[in-house]
């Protein structure tokens, strides 16, 4: 659980390490414009660990924005994760839509009418 900004900055770590996407940032933006997946489903795991860091250190209306930015996102990619029930490491290796209602650790495949997980 995100409870301060040492701890969000070593889940984004674990998340950047555990994902098949550049590590810097400028190449990043440059693939996601280009439509890779794998950068876009790096985009939400920011995005969703950004609001699980404002929700879980009480900035309310910082949360409420990034739970807006992150519910926009999640209908453009098809997936929706809840705040603070993935652990560190979380990687999303194929968008094709999903829901993640209840805790896992580490790796997650949607695929068209199947969810895997890997620990």
């Amino acid at each position: 659980m995100i409870t301060d900004r040492k701890s969000y900055k070593e889940y984004v770590a674990a998340d950047l390490a555990e994902a098949y996407v550049p590590k810097n940032a400028l190449k990043r933006w440059l693939k996601t414009l280009g439509g890779n997946e794998q950068c876009a489903a790096y985009k939400y795991v920011r995005r969703l660990r950004k609001a699980e860091y404002c929700l879980n250190t009480g900035r309310k209306l910082q949360y409420q924005w990034q739970k807006l930015l992150l519910t926009r996102l999640g209908l453009k990619l098809g997936i929706r994760i809840a705040p603070n029930k993935v652990g560190k490491g979380l990687n999303i290796i194929h968008l094709a839509g999903g829901a993640v209602a209840s805790s896992i650790a580490c790796r997650l495949a949607t695929t068209a009418g199947c969810n895997r997980v890997w620990w």
